[in-house]
């Protein structure tokens, strides 16, 4: 039994385990590609009513969040709602005996990333894993000419690089660096300026 669980719980990831006796498998994603793949942030504007949630946030990092939540661009607030869902897990949980997988090596090395979750997870056929992950989502129709392109040659190399690399002519490197100025002040370090993979620690594979 598998639960996908994409809107809410980043506190209380833990409690899934304690209650239901699971693993946890925790996906991560370049903060930039996620900001501009998203249209909406229907949950930006709710992070920090839950004074739970708020309540493990530093002052300077509620003041921080919620000046660009009233008064930021699109691409600041993109910024902000990643690092207000994903700091809690990643800094403020217990995540010993988590599987922490990247987006980017499940799409650049997808074999490696699907050998390492069905050994860890005793999975019994990960040949039928490695061929699903390859195929396309259902929400690929939105995307545009240039994807649906490489979409295409999805078995090559240089086109599975391209698709974690793509955010960087979207962005300028003053938006770059800002973007991981709001990283720095969450304390994550998931990833880093000037990089497509994530940092070192949350490589399956280098």
């Amino acid at each position: 039994m598998v639960f996908k669980i994409i809107h809410g719980g980043e506190d209380i990831i833990n409690w899934f385990t304690d209650t239901f006796y699971g693993q946890i498998v925790y996906l991560i994603r370049h903060p930039i590609a996620v900001t501009l793949s998203r249209k909406v942030r229907p949950r930006l504007p709710f992070f920090l009513k839950n004074d739970l949630y708020r309540a493990l946030f530093s002052t300077e990092q509620i003041d921080i969040a919620e000046s660009i939540i009233r008064g930021g661009n699109d691409f600041e607030r993109g910024i902000i709602s990643w690092c207000l869902q994903n700091y809690p897990p990643l800094n403020c949980s217990d995540t010993r005996g988590w599987v922490i997988i990247s987006y980017e090596e499940l799409v650049a090395n997808p074999e490696s990333s699907i050998k390492h979750l069905a050994r860890i997870l005793h999975l019994p056929s990960p040949e039928k894993m490695i061929e699903t992950v390859k195929k396309p989502s259902r929400t690929t129709t939105q995307s545009d000419k240039e994807t649906r392109h490489y979409l295409n040659k999805k078995t090559e190399r240089k086109s599975r690089y391209w698709f974690i690399r793509k955010w960087k002519k979207r962005v300028t490197t003053k938006e770059e660096r800002s973007a991981f100025d709001l990283l720095d002040a969450f304390h994550i370090d998931a990833y880093t300026f000037g990089k497509f993979l994530p940092s070192k620690k949350y490589l399956i594979s280098e």
